[in-house]
């Protein structure tokens, strides 16, 4: 049995199995995906998330080797988004039904600690119902 087939048919897979999913043609991928929502949902039944990809900077100081996202603080198209920018796009994400945000952005040094935690409590005190998943780990897929 094949990898895919392992997962379709809800067997565990194991570390090696899910990266090798990465390596699927994703046309193949998606008609996976499909049947088990299938045999786990009612099919008549389509739920769906409005919500919004918010990077806050571009400026790293990482340079992975998998980024073209990334620029240095010297670059003209460098950025470090406001807080009231970052408001701005809550804003918009609320005006067409969306309550949950992604924030990622570079590793900039010069950005302290301090200007994360005044950032989500921006956030929170003005958008209470907002969910915020932010500041995730970065795996170099060297």
């Amino acid at each position: 049995m094949d990898v895919l087939e392992k997962a379709v048919a809800g067997e565990r897979l194991s570390e090696a199995e899910v990266l090798a999913l990465f390596d699927l043609p994703l046309p193949e991928l998606a008609a996976a995906a499909h049947e088990v929502r299938l045999k786990k949902t009612d099919p008549e039944v389509v739920t769906f998330l409005i919500d919004r990809n918010i990077n806050y900077t571009n400026v790293c100081t990482v340079a992975c080797a998998f980024c073209a996202f990334y620029r240095t603080k010297r670059q003209k198209d460098a950025y470090t988004l406001s807080y009231e920018e970052i408001g701005r796009k809550v804003e918009e994400l609320y005006q067409v039904g969306g309550r949950r945000i992604l924030m990622q952005g570079g590793v900039n040094p010069e950005l302290p600690l301090e200007w994360y935690l005044d950032l989500l409590r921006y956030l929170k005190s003005r958008f209470p119902d907002l969910r915020i998943d932010a500041f995730s780990p970065r795996r170099s897929w060297a």
